[in-house]
């Protein structure tokens, strides 16, 4: 079992995709079986941001002034899933995500 704390900066997320975490929880309940981790507890938090909050992230931990589409932030640099296990941060840019949906409409 995933369970995805889902938190949001930016109220245009909330337009886009109503139940977050609903959302976010049938997208990987789509996973295949082997990273579903049957009988595991998987942690992780997912923050809906914004170019300007993203490019700040960015900047402070990989000394990179510039947006990026989505960044990740492991708890460790090799995890070993246990029965219960908490995976990292993932933060995810509304402008990116705006972006690739109107160059997929094209």
């Amino acid at each position: 079992m995933i369970k995805i704390d889902v938190l949001s900066e930016d109220k245009r997320w909330s337009k886009k995709i109503k139940k977050k975490e609903v959302f976010f929880h049938s997208v990987c309940k789509a996973f295949p079986k082997k990273y579903k981790f049957v009988n595991k507890k998987i942690f992780l938090t997912l923050l809906l941001s914004n170019n300007k909050e993203i490019k700040k992230l960015n900047n402070k931990f990989r000394k990179k002034n510039k947006a990026t589409d989505i960044l990740s932030f492991p708890v460790r640099r090799k995890v070993k899933i246990k029965k219960d296990s908490y995976l990292g941060d993932i933060i995810i840019s509304h402008n990116f995500m705006d972006k690739l949906k109107k160059q997929s409409l094209k």
